[in-house]
């Protein structure tokens, strides 16, 4: 389920809505009604991710009035993974996207940043390291000729198992799947095999 999000008021949306790139894709796809965006994930519509698009194309509809659609795209329907989206958009392959910030640090190291372990251990972490990386992530999209247009906190992460997992012996030579190359990285030194399969 997905947390409540702070609401985007009239005022707010208007400034934020004359900022954004309408002719970054918008443009390419409007009508005589407004414009209408495709907005892609490689995860569910039930996710973080997927609920999160939801809430995004439902706030921009009501505040735009019905200029500005966005078309929500799941479960990477469009063939793209998170590591993709960021050169799609760039490419005006796609309008906008929602990526797992772990999957981009191909583009740049900073987006590692929320996936290092024990950094951000309660919600009010998540929310300081946000606070403090924000601008780096707006400058870091802007090189991509792209805007952030907002960021979604993920629930912990876990490790689930079909055996009891107490110790670090436990981890050696467990097949696991981890989202990001920080992962990657923490549990081959732990002994154990994991494969990224969002790249």
């Amino acid at each position: 389920m997905m947390r409540k999000v702070s609401t985007l008021g009239r005022r707010q949306f208007t400034r934020f809505a004359a900022s954004l790139p309408f002719s970054l894709g918008a443009a390419r796809n409007a009508g005589a009604h407004g414009a209408a965006w495709t907005m892609a994930t490689e995860y569910p519509a039930s996710t973080v991710s997927g609920e999160g698009i939801a809430f995004f194309a439902t706030r921009v509809a009501e505040e735009s009035q019905g200029h500005l659609t966005v078309m929500p795209s799941y479960d990477a329907a469009l063939g793209l993974k998170s590591a993709e989206i960021v050169a799609a958009i760039r490419d005006k392959k796609l309008d906008a996207g929602c990526a797992f910030a772990g999957a981009l640090g191909k583009i740049d190291p900073l987006f590692l940043l929320s996936s290092l372990p024990f950094v951000a251990v309660r919600d009010s972490d998540v929310r300081r390291l946000l606070d403090k990386a924000h601008a780096l992530y707006v400058e870091k999209f802007a090189r991509e000729k792209q805007r952030l247009l907002y960021a979604t906190p993920w629930p912990a992460t876990g490790l689930w198992a079909k055996k009891p997992i107490t110790t670090p012996a436990d981890l050696a030579g467990l097949k696991l799947r981890t989202y990001d190359a920080t992962g990657v990285g923490v549990f081959t030194a732990a002994g154990a095999q994991p494969v990224q399969p969002s790249r």
